[in-house]
Formats: structure tokens, sequence, C-alpha cells
């Protein structure tokens, strides 16, 4: 007895394979995976519905994210835990919804999620040298540790109603532009 099973040729039937509410006219700019912990809410440690402040513009670039092409694709290490189960993960949805934050998808799939970009606080960015991120990863830390937290949740902090700002101008002129 022979099985066919269709395997994907491209990275974008990979895409629609993992995530079948993705469309390509709607998603056209790629898929962005967001981690939670220490990206989207302040970093905590504690049990499956304890999560920190919710981080200062997250729910407004999300949303521009969102409205402007990406699928949102939320990632969590979360996921690996035991006490990580399906109530832990209604509890992690209605928790990111009731915060404003817009998104497609909580990836619970093994492993790294298949995406075009990544936004997380524990990474280095390759740039193809390896020497150089070598001495990165050698002196890397992670932003809520470093000494000067304060002031980059001061700065993020003044520059919220900017952020509101920016985003409600560009809603503006594509709403006119929808309208022509």
């Amino acid at each position: 007895m022979t099985i066919d099973i269709k395997v994907p040729t491209t990275l974008k039937g990979f895409i629609t394979l993992l995530y079948p509410d993705w469309r390509e006219d709607k998603h056209n700019k790629g898929v962005v995976a967001v981690d939670v912990d220490g990206v989207i809410y302040e970093q905590v440690i504690g049990g499956p519905t304890d999560y920190g402040p919710i981080i200062d513009g997250a729910s407004e670039i999300l949303c521009y994210l969102y409205t402007h092409g990406w699928y949102v694709l939320i990632n969590t290490a979360r996921v690996a835990f035991p006490f990580f189960d399906d109530e832990a993960l209604q509890y992690m949805s209605s928790k990111l919804i009731s915060d404003g934050i817009k998104f497609n998808r909580i990836w619970t799939g093994r492993g790294k999620p298949l995406a075009d970009v990544y936004i997380d606080d524990r990474n280095v960015s390759f740039e193809g040298d390896w020497l150089e991120t070598g001495m990165d990863v050698r002196d890397f830390n992670v932003w809520w540790k470093r000494e000067d937290y304060a002031d980059v949740r001061i700065q993020v902090s003044g520059m919220r109603p900017q952020i509101r700002r920016v985003l409600q101008e560009h809603k503006r002129s594509k709403e006119k532009v929808e309208k022509s």
C-alpha cells in the first residue's frame, strides 16, 4: 500500500500548511513571530497565568503590524512546560486580547515556528560575521537585566503618545486612500 503525501516545495507552501488561516493577499508582508515574556509583557517567573505588566508600545506596534500585512504569530517557550495546558493557552489568548494585542495565532507546535522575522528579547542577530557574533553572544544581556533598564523604560514611556499619534495619522491617511 502506498500513501501519496504532498510535501510543499516552497516556503509559501509550508506557511499555508502550518498556518491554514494565512492568506497571501492579506498577509503580504510575511510572518512575524513575537515572544511573550520580556517582549509583550515584562519578564516574570511564575505559573501559567502569571504575566508582568504589558510593555509600552507593544499593543500599538503589534496592531500596526497586524493591520499592515503581517501575520502575527505569538511564540513562547511557555508551551514547553508541563503546566502549559489548554486552560493556560486559553488564558494567554484572553489576556492578549484584553490587553489589545492583535494576533493571528499562538504557536503551540514543537520547536521554533517558521517565520520571516522573530521579535525576541533573547536573540543575537547574525550579520554574516562569526567573530562579531561570538563577541555579541559573549557580551549578551537581555534588555530587562541591563543597568540602563530604567532609562529605557522612561524613554519608551515618554514616546507612547508619539507612537499613538503616528499610528493614528497613518490610519487616517490609509482611510483617505481607501475612500478615493
